[in-house]
């Protein structure tokens, strides 16, 4: 259910949902959609850049800069699906099994 404003308190029924890279990450409103959409790119840019720096090492780390997007930009939870309907919880995400090209 929708606030007067657009907002949606419970995640798991928000019409506000992006699917990038195999998972739904679902907003509680348009605008941290639209942000989310807007800075998706340039977010995985900044991150992988600083970390290719860091380590001198080339870093392209897609899923990884977008869940730390999605964390930073949504504020009223957090709730992600992935392609087999598995709900994501924030605490127990591992990022592993990285290749080298």
């Amino acid at each position: 259910m929708l606030t007067r404003n657009g907002i949606c308190y419970h995640l798991p029924d928000s019409p506000y949902t992006a699917k990038v890279n195999g998972f739904t990450f679902y907003f509680s409103s348009s605008l941290y959609l639209e942000k989310f959409l807007n800075q998706l790119e340039e977010n995985r840019v900044g991150i992988n850049a600083s970390l290719s720096c860091r380590f001198n090492i080339n870093v392209n780390f897609k899923s990884f800069c977008d869940f730390l997007l999605y964390m930073k930009i949504e504020k009223r939870g957090f709730y992600v699906v992935n392609n087999e309907g598995v709900e994501l919880c924030q605490n127990s995400i591992t990022f592993g099994g990285e290749k080298v090209i």
